[in-house]
């Protein structure tokens, strides 16, 4: 992979769909795992491709309502639509969630990344 590629997952709270945790991923950088929409935006700056499981039904929904100002120019990626093709037998295409102990607690979101560039 190369840095004008980024992969995203953002953990959002169910009942009032606030962004709790950003992750990225993202070639020659280190992992960027925060809370913080300023920092999130800085770090996808300037990338060309921006992947990510489900991000064109969530993910980038919940960035553009959190920050409506902000503008994201670089071509979305979603993995959702590429594990059918690739897993054809697998009835559920949702990312696989190892490090989850309970269903109440939040995922990790650069572990997320991660399972999402393994699947690209």
């Amino acid at each position: 992979m190369n840095e004008s590629i980024v992969f995203i997952d953002t953990e959002v709270g169910r009942d009032n769909h606030t962004i709790y945790q950003i992750g990225a991923l993202r070639e020659g950088r280190a992992d960027f795992h925060s809370s913080s929409l300023v920092e999130f935006f800085r770090y996808i700056q300037g990338a060309e491709l921006i992947c990510g499981h489900n991000i064109l039904q969530h993910d980038l929904p919940c960035l553009q309502k959190a920050a409506p100002d902000a503008v994201i120019t670089a071509a979305p990626v979603d993995t959702v639509y590429l594990s059918p093709l690739l897993f054809p037998e697998k009835t559920n295409h949702a990312l696989a969630k190892d490090e989850k102990l309970q269903d109440a607690e939040l995922s990790n979101p650069v572990n997320d990344c991660r399972t999402a560039k393994a699947l690209l």
